[in-house]
């Protein structure tokens, strides 16, 4: 709120300022509509005033007398469609407001009109589907936001409309990415390649090296279940291969013939869940199988769901974790081990979410990170460490999304500054660190709701300015500078609604700003 108040206050005093300029009239009308023009005598804007202050519908123009900007206020906040221009005319951006904040679809245009990017809003942060287009038009990337940060799949897709990268993302945090349909140098197919049914699940999954299929081919129905296996070398297919497996039903019995165990084998190796029962038929432990290998252990109920305690192993048989299921469902303490037995995480589920208090190690024992979580969510404290025991990451979440101080260590710099609801706020500075453990001032800037705003200034790790300039609503604007170690000027740059403008000193008289 503080930033549009911002420019509001700024959009009177610059419809004041080109009143002085107007032709048609020598001071604006507070009440009624206006046109002011630049010292040209061009027109520069036009709309209502109430009170002295911009409502209703506003259109601003360059000074070629194309449009610049055109779009609705209702009780002096930003309403409904606004569209922005270049110079030319063309169509560059169309973002949807309410209450002075984005809400809707926003898009972005190429030079030749076609759409470039999509991006769903809901109060200022980005949710829903964002999209991006390659200069034809056609899809790029797919990703999913919910408050403000990627959460599920992510998709960046060829020009021929291959999907090529695929990544996995949970509040923020990027859980996976796997890289699929590529080419070799030579042009040839090389990697995983994946096919997908139309409501994205895989259809056919396998590796290609050198243009020839290679390895384990899966293909599947449009319900995810397997239809085919089969093994390729050298883009042969291989039958009879050791790795593709048919598990079959096997029952073993006691002496006194009572059902003993019940499960999948192949090939007289043991595959998947199996089951064991007592003399009366009551199930009194299961096993989890690969190759024979026991994998996990621990209780299932007459429907196969995973109950009570389970112990998961490492091939070696050593345990990798242990904890609790509730049909199925993790609950109670857990906790996940090193190779070297030592603790790796420890925390608490309730209904399968984290709850509580979660704290990661290091194989020597020493903490690595600890965090709270309510419903899943990050709630309080976080604070990630090195193995020597150094702060890297300290800060606090409420309900998922970062909140209050936070300082970051990335290596060269340190970075400190504030939250509020997940977006950067307020003054943020990064500091250098010398090997005497001094900090040296690298960067200041300020920011609103994520938004950068005034001043941002640079530094060498002397401490000389490196480079200045101004933000306005997140965009570069005016004169930008940068200077050399010893404090000299070596490029000026003019930014008029963050695009370059002018270099090296060449003024401009800049008429209405877009507001976005």
């Amino acid at each position: 709120m503080f930033v549009n108040e911002c420019i509001k206050a700024s959009w009177f005093c610059l419809l004041i300022g080109f009143g002085f300029y107007s032709t048609a009239q020598s001071q604006p009308d507070p009440n009624g509509f206006n046109t002011f023009y630049y010292s040209n005598g061009i027109k520069s804007s036009e709309g209502i005033l109430e009170g002295g202050k911009p409502n209703g519908y506003w259109i601003t123009y360059y000074q070629n007398g194309n449009k610049k900007t055109e779009g609705n206020r209702l009780d002096f906040q930003l309403d409904s469609l606004w569209k922005f221009y270049d110079d030319s005319g063309r169509i560059e951006n169309e973002i949807s407001y309410k209450h002075d904040k984005k809400n809707g679809l926003s898009r972005s245009f190429n030079t030749q009109g076609n759409v470039i990017s999509e991006v769903n809003y809901k109060n200022n942060q980005k949710n829903g589907i964002e999209r991006h287009y390659y200069e034809s038009g056609k899809l790029k990337q797919e990703i999913t936001y919910d408050q403000g940060r990627i959460d599920g799949i992510a998709l960046e897709f060829s020009e021929e409309g291959l999907v090529i990268t695929n990544e996995e993302y949970s509040s923020g945090f990027l859980k996976n990415r796997e890289e699929i349909n590529r080419y070799d140098i030579d042009g040839q197919k090389t990697g995983v390649w994946k096919e997908y049914y139309d409501n994205g699940k895989e259809k056919w999954v396998g590796s290609f090296k050198g243009g020839k299929v290679e390895g384990i081919v899966r293909e599947f129905d449009s319900k995810g279940r397997l239809l085919k296996l089969d093994k390729f070398q050298n883009g042969i297919i291989q039958e009879d291969a050791e790795e593709v497996v048919f598990v079959e039903l096997h029952r073993e019995y006691y002496p006194t013939g009572e059902l003993h165990f019940i499960g999948g084998i192949s090939k007289g190796k043991r595959q998947g869940l199996l089951r064991e029962f007592s003399k009366e038929g009551d199930v009194i432990s299961s096993y989890i199988y690969q190759n024979d290998t026991l994998l996990a252990k621990g209780m299932t109920d007459s429907s196969s769901l995973l109950e009570g305690d389970w112990i998961y192993y490492y091939p070696n048989g050593k345990i990798q974790a242990q904890g609790k299921y509730k049909k199925s469902v993790k609950i109670g303490e857990w906790k996940y081990f090193h190779t070297n037995s030592k603790i790796e995480q420890i925390g608490t589920y309730k209904n399968g979410l984290p709850e509580g208090e979660w704290n990661w190690y290091f194989k020597n024992e020493k903490l690595k990170r600890k965090e709270f979580y309510r419903k899943g969510k990050e709630d309080g404290e976080s604070i990630e460490l090195d193995s020597s025991g150094n702060i890297i990451t300290k800060g606090e979440f409420i309900d998922g999304i970062q909140d209050g101080n936070w300082y970051y260590n990335v290596g060269d710099h340190t970075e400190t500054g504030l939250y509020a609801d997940g977006e950067k706020t307020g003054i943020w500075e990064f500091h250098y660190i010398e090997e005497e453990g001094n900090k040296v001032l690298a960067f200041k800037g300020e920011y609103i709701n994520g938004i950068a705003i005034g001043k941002h200034r640079h530094y060498y790790p002397s401490g000389r300015l490196k480079e200045e300039g101004k933000y306005e609503s997140g965009m570069k604007e005016g004169e930008w500078k940068k200077f050399n170690e010893n404090g000299e000027v070596i490029l000026t740059i003019l930014y008029k609604n963050g695009v370059e403008f002018k270099l090296d000193g060449v003024k401009f008289k800049p008429g209405l700003d877009a507001l976005d």
